[in-house]
């Protein structure tokens, strides 16, 4: 079988759970193509959710090392960054999937998230807010861009945008995070808790 072919049922044992199989499959895949960037992508997924975070982190080096403008392998190593604290290693990601496609939402939002945990309020509000240009009803980059309005002593402004989060929530049903928010609405003293979109998303980008 072609290395495509192996990928492609990975792919599929991704969707029905099966990580180890979709494992094997790119291990196959990259022993027919040891330059297949897709499949240390996909396998870099695998190895995250298996918990095997370092070996993500080689594997979705490998991926950009073989396809230099691969922006969901820096997407992904960007995340796994910010997951183990590098802050500064997922901005440079993030900026440089940002530099490949600007309008990328979750990019921003995530930047957002790695300049807030280092204290950068401003930065980390641009970016939370170019999130929200691009989609108006990302509940997240609402959220945090309310939370860091609060560390920043605007309480008109935090509440503002807590409440069209909370509203936003409400409508997804998400109704835990709702009640979150509506207390702290209430106390005017949040818990900055920071929502990455994790690795296992990206394979719905493919």
């Amino acid at each position: 079988m072609r290395a495509k072919n192996w990928l492609n049922m990975g792919v599929l044992k991704i969707q029905e759970g099966d990580y180890s199989g979709a494992f094997k499959d790119y291990n196959q895949a990259l022993s027919i193509d040891p330059k297949f960037a897709e499949a240390y992508c996909n396998r870099g997924n695998v190895q995250y959710k298996l918990k095997n975070r370092l070996a993500a982190l080689a594997d979705y080096t490998l991926a950009i090392q073989f396809k230099k403008n691969f922006a969901e392998a820096y997407f992904n190593r960007g995340t796994l960054h910010s997951c183990l604290g590098d802050y500064l290693s997922a901005i440079a990601d993030f900026e440089m999937v940002l530099r490949l496609d600007s309008v990328d939402a979750k990019a921003y939002y995530n930047l957002g998230n790695a300049f807030h945990r280092l204290g950068k309020l401003e930065i980390a509000l641009d970016n939370y807010s170019e999130a929200i240009k691009i989609d108006d009803q990302y509940a997240d980059a609402y959220g945090n861009r309310g939370l860091a309005l609060n560390k920043m002593q605007d309480t008109q402004g935090a509440v503002s945008d807590l409440r069209v989060a909370a509203g936003l929530y409400l409508s997804l049903r998400n109704m835990a995070r709702y009640h979150q928010l509506i207390s702290m609405i209430e106390k005017l003293a949040p818990t900055p808790e920071f929502g990455d979109y994790v690795v296992q998303n990206e394979v719905k980008r493919k």
